[in-house]
């Protein structure tokens, strides 16, 4: 990326999970492969992501390869920038806290990151009715021994 960002908010440094890890790690060990052919002709960059030339991928050819591993595979053809939107419910969904999403996508207010997700989420649904149930029933059991209480009291 070599655009500013739109925010300040959006300049954030991320944790790599184990996965993306260590996709990132064969990627790196191609790279080797690639720049030991390569020779001296191997441009010296600081890019993660080059071609088998070395130099950056147009995003124009990473959007062609995004779609042709879709269909190979089966899945549903989607924008490359989707990947975030489907990031972010999937970690709504695994009961991740609405603030860390919301950290995690740059947004500079929480209340952006509900708007756009909480409707496909039914976990966040869910989530109230098991909560205030569980309530409801925590009362009611409280309520039945306090009133067990007192006429254990009368008799």
């Amino acid at each position: 990326v070599t655009d500013k960002t739109k925010t300040r908010a959006s300049e954030r440094t991320l944790k790599i999970g184990l996965t993306v890890l260590s996709a990132i790690q064969r990627h790196k060990d191609n790279v080797s492969v690639w720049k030991q052919l390569a020779g001296t002709d191997w441009p010296e960059t600081n890019w993660v992501f080059v071609g088998q030339n070395g130099k950056p991928l147009f995003p124009s050819n990473v959007n062609h390869r995004f779609v042709k591993f879709c269909r190979d595979k089966g899945l549903r053809l989607i924008r490359i920038h989707d990947m975030r939107h489907t990031a972010a419910v999937l970690g709504l969904e695994a009961n991740v806290r609405l603030e860390a999403v919301s950290q995690a996508l740059g947004h500079t207010r929480i209340d952006v990151t509900k708007s756009i997700y909480a409707p496909y989420v039914q976990i966040l649904a869910d989530e109230f009715t098991t909560a205030l149930d569980d309530s409801l029933n925590e009362s009611l059991l409280r309520m039945h021994v306090l009133a067990k209480d007192s006429t254990e009291e009368v008799a």
